[in-house]
């Protein structure tokens, strides 16, 4: 009987061990419920903004505090179609900007007056606080607005005025057919006549 009780503490701790095992498990039980949880909840989250940034009648692009493409829609790509063969989730922006030069100056402007156009590009996206006009070859007219977000990175959003600015300059020329003075008619079709 003296034997017996020589050796309580092996059978405790046995337990103890026993018991810290079952714990541990429950935890990673636990915690991997929580992560697959978690994961769930990202992927929503995921495809929701999917389906909002298709649905938006607006070019969407982000960018990360390193200048490198995070975010797209379907709509930018139909507004710079050239850059489909180019853009991708981790692209710098600088290519963006390269290929966008190539389409929007012309070839016979030359490569001096492309080279200033990719470096004012690259100012005013990397200023995280530009709103401004790009007129592409296909006559469209973007409106483009990019704003610096909290991490650092760059969210630029782009819409097609062109409609827009030919109502504007429509109403604009009525008006002045109603006056009368034809030098005003003429040179109202011009933006810089204006100031816009």
């Amino acid at each position: 009987s003296l034997k017996k009780n020589c050796h309580p503490r092996k059978g405790s701790a046995a337990a103890a061990f026993i018991a810290l095992f079952v714990a541990a498990g429950a935890a990673a039980h636990w915690q991997v419920r929580r992560m697959t949880s978690a994961r769930r909840e990202i992927a929503m989250a995921k495809g929701i903004l999917d389906r909002a940034l298709a649905s938006m009648g607006d070019g969407f692009l982000l960018c990360d505090a390193d200048d490198r493409v995070l975010a797209w829609n379907a709509r930018y790509l139909e507004m710079f179609p050239w850059l489909c063969e180019v853009i991708d989730v981790g692209v710098p922006f600088e290519a963006l900007a390269d290929a966008t030069a190539r389409a929007v100056v012309p070839d016979d402007a030359g490569a001096a007056e492309r080279a200033a156009w990719r470096e004012q590009r690259l100012v005013r996206h990397r200023s995280g606080d530009a709103t401004f006009e790009i007129e592409l070859s296909d006559g469209q007219v973007l409106h483009v607005v990019e704003r610096r977000t909290l991490d650092g990175g760059v969210v630029g959003v782009m819409r097609d005025i062109l409609r827009t600015k030919a109502n504007q300059h429509e109403y604009v020329r009525r008006m002045l057919l109603a006056t009368g003075d034809r030098r005003l008619i003429e040179n109202s079709w011009r933006d810089d006549f204006w100031g816009w």
